[in-house]
């Protein structure tokens, strides 16, 4: 009966390491799904400002007033266009890293302005570059998940799997047998 001891504290031990271990990093925004350094809502409504024909600085206004999560840099980007500072500059000087979603949408709607491109036209072609990063964050996500997930397997799954599902099989057959 001690190998059904040995079986339960691998098992409790598999728990402790799974629950207790730290998180993955956070992937980067989307423009549906909330995550680490922005939110979704930011910029969604960023898009309806687009589509509602606003100007940028009107677009970067709505969404500082409404987000909870980058409200503050919003408003900062809104305070440099205000004194008179070129948007892509405005952007650049901002605390959004231009490495999250809401970075690479800003950076290309204040390419936009300088350019004079429609800003829903810029706003759409650079959806698609978004989700592509996205996905890309995800499966890399994915691979890194499989690697967190062998040490719990090798230490806990398998040996209590031996000891309660293989050894009581295997331990009478082999006092059967003499050699």
């Amino acid at each position: 009966m001690s190998w059904l001891w040995i079986a339960g504290l691998l098992a409790t031990a598999d728990v402790l390491l799974v629950g207790l271990r730290r998180s993955p990093p956070a992937r980067p925004l989307r423009l549906r799904t909330p995550a680490a350094s922005g939110s979704s809502d930011t910029l969604d409504i960023l898009a309806l400002g687009v589509r509602r024909g606003l100007g940028l600085r009107d677009v970067v206004a709505l969404g500082a007033r409404h987000s909870i999560s980058s409200g503050s840099a919003l408003a900062e980007i809104v305070a440099l266009l205000d004194r008179g500072i070129e948007a892509q500059d405005a952007v650049r000087q901002s605390a959004i890293s231009p490495q999250t979603s809401l970075g690479i949408v800003l950076a290309a709607l204040a390419s936009a302005v300088n350019s004079g491109v429609r800003l829903e036209a810029e706003l759409d072609r650079v959806r698609a570059d978004v989700q592509l990063l996205d996905t890309n964050a995800t499966a890399a996500a994915a691979r890194r998940m499989s690697v967190w997930q062998s040490g719990p397997l090798v230490l806990c799954h398998l040996p209590a799997f031996v000891l309660v599902g293989v050894a009581p099989t295997v331990l009478p057959l082999l006092r059967s047998v003499s050699i």
